[in-house]
């Protein structure tokens, strides 16, 4: 690298040699387009069964038959209404609140939703409640803490 004069050419030597070398350590991988859109509540009787309906498409599609429509057709609704079925189960099994434990539905739902960590902060710099405003932050947190544990008890009492 020290025998280049100009730096344009040196920095192209070093970027060549950089990207060589991870091409070599960090090879792509191709993600199959079928893998990449799987649902999870998909099973392997599911696949069979919507392969199983492609075909059924791709035979009235060439054939143009009214018979292989009706058969496609009625495969088709039978088939949105098991899917529907799996993934309503499959969601009831993970919401299930007598097997799994708040932690745990919380995980869920942060699987499930964008409800990880947000990268913004809010801040709160000023607070209304009952007619006072409130500016200090030690403050304005007791009386969200006071306002919540309100709610509590007053759910708790009904």
């Amino acid at each position: 690298m020290y025998e280049y004069g100009n730096i344009e050419e040196a920095y192209n030597f070093f970027h060549a040699k950089i990207t060589a070398c991870h091409d070599v350590c960090f090879k792509l991988v191709r993600m199959l387009r079928k893998c990449s859109r799987d649902k999870i509540w998909i099973t392997r009787g599911l696949r069979k069964s919507i392969n199983y309906k492609n075909k059924l498409y791709k035979k009235w599609i060439i054939s143009q038959n009214p018979e292989n429509e009706n058969s496609y057709r009625s495969y088709l609704k039978i088939l949105k209404k098991v899917i529907m079925a799996a993934k309503a189960a499959f969601y009831r099994d993970k919401f299930d609140t007598r097997i799994n434990s708040s932690k745990q539905l919380w995980i869920n739902l942060s699987k499930i939703g964008s409800l990880g960590k947000t990268k913004t902060k809010t801040t709160i710099s000023e607070l209304v409640y009952n007619n006072e405003i409130f500016s200090e932050p030690q403050k304005i947190c007791g009386k969200l803490n006071e306002y919540f544990c309100s709610v509590v008890l007053s759910s708790y009492s009904h």
